[in-house]
């Protein structure tokens, strides 16, 4: 009876109540009115394999009266409809997209980006042709990384990346031992040093000076190889090891102090060097530590009381300060 973009106003007809009606409104949504429907093909989306399915009813055939299919068969004999289903037309689009088969996609089709175009080639001296320079992007790092490794079972398949570089893998099996995450610090730390919450500047942290501080949150670690979490940062911010350097020569060379301020990688678990202060009383492999009141050292902790535990000592120290291996693992 009436109709404006506030408003929708229905009457019955004569004598009628209480009519059931559907009505459908079509509009367009602000912001998408142009955005294209039909786009070009961006990457392999295969339909899921269904090999594990046909082995399981296989073995239990009864189990497939649960199934999709079977289901929408038994309701529409339910409502008169006996005859056979004709399923051409969804076998023809089954057949146009492709079911997928570990024998032989790649798994890295399922996110695989497009493949770039070949680098233009310049001319040399000599004649011969030269790719032109140009930044490689993180699909080929990545491939990079995978031809170095060329021969090895790690280096037979493409790593998987989205279009918004996320990479895909079953597995991740770093060389480092240790899980740290970039954190913000209020003084200049080094390598080795235990951190604490700095209570007077919120966000920040710093190194522990307090006797089992329940404040304490990990080891700046010198050179995280594992995983690191946080955004990347800045460059100049963390340390950086040169390749190659072993990490055991951390404890005989003197870091410099990082500028502030700055962000550092904290292994908040894993094994790290950490400095320790064994004046308090000698430490060794299986003690647990907390913070010493010695800057950025830890101490051995007899009967640590909850939360203050910076980790599990690797290796001893009898006296004096020194940098051992520690297991962080904070409770």
């Amino acid at each position: 009876a009436e109709k404006t973009t506030e408003e929708l106003v229905v009457r019955s007809a004569a004598g009628a109540e209480d009519v059931v009606f559907d009505y459908i409104i079509y509009g367009l949504r602000i912001g998408f009115e142009e955005l294209s429907i039909v786009q070009e093909k961006q990457q392999e989306a295969y339909i899921p394999s269904m090999a594990e399915h046909r082995q399981l009813y296989g073995r239990r055939p009864e189990l497939r009266r649960y199934n999709a299919l079977e289901r929408f068969k038994g309701k529409r004999q339910a409502v008169g409809k006996g005859e056979a289903v004709d399923l051409s037309r969804a076998q023809a689009l089954r057949d146009a997209v492709v079911e997928f088969n570990p024998a032989v996609h790649e798994l890295s089709d399922l996110h695989q980006r497009p493949v770039p175009a070949p680098a233009p080639r310049l001319s040399t001296a000599e004649g011969e042709d030269e790719p032109a320079a140009r930044e490689p992007t993180s699909r080929e790092s990545i491939d990079s990384g995978r031809r170095l490794a060329a021969g090895t079972p790690f280096g037979t398949a493409t790593l998987p990346v989205d279009d918004d570089g996320n990479v895909y893998a079953s597995s991740f099996g770093p060389s480092s031992q240790d899980l740290a995450s970039l954190v913000a610090v209020s003084e200049a730390v080094e390598p080795g040093d235990v951190l604490v919450i700095d209570r007077d500047l919120p966000g920040m942290m710093r190194r522990g000076s307090e006797a089992a501080d329940a404040g304490v949150i990990g080891v700046v670690a010198a050179s995280p190889g594992g995983l690191v979490l946080g955004a990347e940062p800045p460059p100049g911010e963390g340390f950086k090891k040169p390749l190659g350097e072993p990490e055991e020569d951390l404890a005989a060379k003197d870091e410099a102090a990082i500028p502030l301020p700055a962000r550092v990688p904290v292994a908040f678990a894993g094994v790290v060097l950490c400095k320790v202060d064994a004046d308090y009383g000698s430490v060794w492999p299986g003690d647990l530590l907390v913070t010493s009141p010695t800057p950025g050292h830890a101490m051995g902790g007899l009967a640590p009381l909850p939360g203050t535990v910076l980790g599990k000592a690797l290796e001893p120290l009898e006296q004096g300060t020194g940098t051992i291996r520690v297991l962080v693992m904070l409770r």
